[in-house]
């Protein structure tokens, strides 16, 4: 059982193929990551060490700050999952708009006959240099956005050869018995 079947089966249906699976770039989340890191993790250790060296080692309340320390790890953790749970599910009848967190699993499918146009943007040469671009997919009565995706135009390239593999399919003569 592989990382993308355990993370995203869920939101399968019976008999359908992942064909891709498609993140935010993961400079997305190092933010969070960094500011969890430095500010609670840095600040605090410092703090403590700084002024309660060596006397904190010999503390009753060194625990309260390991507990600290694992809660911290365990808010990082979390905002990594809730990365990795946000993403686009190719499969071989549509996309699914996947969006994860703790106490909440929301989900949104689009097969591929109401799909209209997929589009892709990058703002700036961050963008161009790291892979990162914005994905728009057209669809009958609205849009799917997402900012920030990585490598966008595999997305589009994706997503259009499936478009244009369903839309063959779709219009395919009957085969005469």
């Amino acid at each position: 059982l592989s990382l993308h079947n355990f993370f995203f089966f869920f939101y399968l249906s019976p008999g359908d193929e992942i064909r891709a699976i498609f993140h935010r770039h993961f400079l997305v989340v190092l933010p969070n990551i960094f500011f969890w890191l430095l500010v609670p993790v840095c600040c605090v250790s410092y703090i403590v060490y700084r002024w309660y060296y060596p006397e904190i080692l010999s503390s009753q309340f060194l625990w309260i700050f390991e507990l600290y320390l694992g809660f911290l790890y365990l808010v990082m953790l979390y905002k990594i999952l809730d990365w990795y749970g946000d993403a686009w599910v190719l499969t071989d009848r549509g996309l699914i708009d996947t969006r994860w967190s703790l106490f909440m699993r929301n989900m949104t499918f689009t097969e591929f006959h109401d799909l209209a146009g997929v589009e892709s943007e990058q703002h700036t040469i961050f963008d161009k240099l790291f892979n990162i671009g914005d994905v728009t997919i057209h669809k009958v009565g609205g849009e799917i956005y997402i900012a920030r995706m990585y490598r966008p135009d595999d997305i589009v390239e994706a997503v259009q050869s499936n478009l244009h593999e369903h839309h063959h399919e779709e219009h395919k003569p009957a085969e005469q018995a």
